[in-house]
C-alpha cells in the first residue's frame, strides 16, 4: 500500500510540474497563466496533504 501512496504522490506532483511548466510558458506567450498556475500549486497542496495524512496514519 506505501507503494502505491508514493505512486499516487508522485504522479501529483509530475502533473503539477507539467501544469506550472505550462503556466510558464503560457505566461511567456503574454496568454492568461492564473488559472494554470492556481491548478499547479492546488496540485502540489494535495501532494503534500496526502503523504502527511498517510505518514500519520
Amino acid at each position: 500500500m506505501r507503494f502505491l501512496d508514493f505512486a499516487a504522490a508522485a504522479f501529483l506532483w509530475w502533473l503539477a510540474l507539467n501544469v506550472l511548466l505550462d503556466a510558464g510558458a503560457r505566461r511567456a506567450a503574454g496568454d492568461d497563466f492564473s488559472g494554470a498556475l492556481l491548478v499547479g500549486v492546488v496540485f502540489i497542496l494535495l501532494a503534500n496533504w496526502l503523504a502527511r495524512s498517510r505518514a500519520q496514519s
